[in-house]
């Protein structure tokens, strides 16, 4: 789940080169991107992002571009299956500190 998140992070920043290269100079804006928690459904993440997140800055910037926002949906599993890739996830950043001592 966070290797899909880093995956499209990182292929989202890369300059793409393409027939529009001069007009992605010219874009102005600002773009939110908005990733789902656990066990959030679709809809409430789309919800946030159609609502919540436009209330909360706006659809303009102070000097007047743009802001969009955009949902990157990140699928949730019933029951327990979030949070323990959630835990897993955590043991991973811990440096190995916690490596062996959980089986999951």
């Amino acid at each position: 789940m966070a290797r899909w998140s880093l995956v499209i992070s990182v292929l989202l920043s890369l300059p793409w080169m393409s027939a529009h290269g001069q007009e992605a100079c010219e874009r102005t804006g600002v773009e939110f991107g908005f990733f789902n928690g656990v066990k959030t459904q679709e809809r409430s993440a789309m919800d946030a992002v159609k609502e919540f997140l436009p209330l909360l800055y706006g659809h303009t910037t102070p000097d007047g571009q743009p802001i969009s926002y955009t949902l990157y949906y990140n699928d949730t599993q019933a029951g327990l299956t979030d949070f323990i890739e959630t835990f897993e996830q955590r043991l991973q950043e811990q440096d190995g500190l916690l490596a062996g001592r959980f089986e999951l």
